[in-house]
């Protein structure tokens, strides 16, 4: 049985994006309060911290791209796709403030965050293009040039 969305206090969610939610918010803070500890050269204490933020955020994220990316979006409404868009909005900002805090501090000359800090840029690309997507989708300008585009190779076609 597949989950079917549900309407919360923070807009359309649906039980699985919520819980990877209130997951990858717990990771983010953690990663936030290790960084804003960190002064000079991180103690091996504070890296070890912080790459194991790291690592165990990598597979939520991974899970919420795939799902995000996975179609759940084809079937919304213009309504829940205006809900749904304000907490990725709210990721791809706060991943922006941990890859710039990450750059101010210098991780990404420490092993092993070179690599981690890349692939979270990655999932922040994705998530940034999903919101990119959503705001076009929504944008009456954009749906009538993709209408007339479609009709146009349709025609040539």
């Amino acid at each position: 049985m597949a989950c079917q969305p549900v309407v919360n206090a923070n807009g359309f969610d649906s039980p699985v994006l919520l819980r990877q939610q209130q997951e990858l918010a717990q990771h983010i803070r953690e990663i936030e309060d290790a960084k804003s500890l960190v002064i000079g050269i991180p103690s091996s204490e504070a890296t070890a911290k912080l790459r194991r933020d790291f690592e165990a955020i990598m597979p939520l994220l991974d899970k919420a791209t795939r799902y995000i990316n996975g179609g759940m979006l084809d079937n919304m409404s213009d309504d829940e796709l205006r809900n749904f868009v304000v907490p990725l909005k709210d990721w791809d900002k706060q991943m922006g403030e941990i890859l710039e805090g990450a750059t101010a501090i210098g991780l990404q000359g420490i092993e092993p965050f070179p690599k981690l800090l890349a692939e979270f840029k990655q999932y922040q690309e994705r998530i940034q293009s999903q919101v990119e997507g959503i705001y076009l989708s929504l944008n009456d300008a954009f749906r009538d040039l993709m209408e007339k585009s479609g009709q146009d190779i349709n025609v040539n076609g």
